[in-house]
C-alpha cells in the first residue's frame, strides 16, 4: 500500500515513526516549507497551487500516480475538479517527470533541481496497479540521466524527487544512502514530507 505523507510534519527518516506503524521503506518525498511551488494536496483537499513552473505527482485512491504537468492547471477551481475527477489523495511537488506511458521526457530547462547539472539524484516510478520503483542515486547524475537508467527498466511512469543532500531511502530504520555531502557532517536535511510504504502484514509475522 502507497501511504502519502502527514500534513505539516517535520521528519528526520532515520528516527521517524512509519517504522512504527508496519512500513518496511520510507524516503524522502518533498521539501514544501523550502520551495513554496507545484501543486499540495492531502487527504484530496488543495493547500497550494502554483503549477506555472513545476510538474506535480497526485497519488489517487488506487495508489496510481497522476501526473500533473506545469500550467495545466490555472485556477483553484480547475485544480479541485481535476482533485475530484481523478480522486486525487495527495500530491508531490518536485519534479520534472521523466517517464509518462513508457515514453521518456526530456527537458532542455526545469525550474527546480538543476536537471541538467549532475547531481544525487531521487525518483519515484511506478510499473503497473501497487508495483513500484524508488531510486536514491548517491553518485552525481543528471536527470536526463537518471531518465536513461529507469527506462531500462521499463517502467510505466517515473517522476523526479528532491535529490542532492535531501534525497534519502530508509528500508527498517537504517538509511541505505548516507548522504555524501549536505549541513553539517554530510547529514540528510530534516525533511517535511516522506513516502513509505506499509505491509499488512504484522511485524511479528514478517519476521518469522
Amino acid at each position: 500500500v502507497l501511504i502519502p505523507p502527514s500534513r505539516d510534519t517535520l521528519v528526520e527518516l532515520r528516527k521517524s515513526d512509519p517504522f512504527e506503524s508496519n512500513a518496511v521503506l520510507a524516503s524522502s518525498g518533498d521539501f514544501y516549507r523550502f520551495r513554496p511551488l507545484g501543486m499540495c494536496v492531502y487527504d484530496g483537499v488543495l493547500y497550494r497551487l502554483d503549477t506555472e513552473k513545476v510538474d506535480s505527482c497526485g497519488g489517487d485512491e488506487n495508489g496510481d500516480l497522476i501526473f500533473i504537468p506545469a500550467g495545466t492547471l490555472q485556477t483553484v477551481e480547475e485544480a479541485n475538479a481535476f482533485i475530484q475527477e481523478h480522486h486525487i489523495d495527495f500530491t508531490l511537488s518536485f519534479g520534472p517527470i521523466m517517464i509518462e506511458n513508457h515514453e521518456p521526457v526530456y527537458h532542455s530547462f526545469y525550474a527546480l533541481g538543476e536537471a541538467n547539472i549532475r547531481y544525487p539524484r531521487c525518483c519515484l516510478a511506478q510499473d503497473g496497479p501497487l508495483h513500484y520503483i524508488e531510486m536514491v542515486l548517491k553518485d552525481h547524475a543528471t536527470v536526463w540521466g537518471v531518465t536513461q537508467m529507469m527506462m531500462e527498466l521499463g517502467v510505466e511512469r517515473c517522476y523526479a524527487l528532491d535529490g542532492g543532500q535531501t534525497g534519502t531511502i530508509v528500508m527498517q530504520g537504517t538509511a541505505l544512502n548516507p548522504s555524501i555531502y549536505g549541513y553539517g557532517n554530510g547529514a540528510q536535511r530534516v525533511q517535511s514530507d516522506i513516502i513509505y510504504f506499509a505491509s499488512a502484514i504484522p511485524e511479528s509475522e514478517r519476521r518469522n
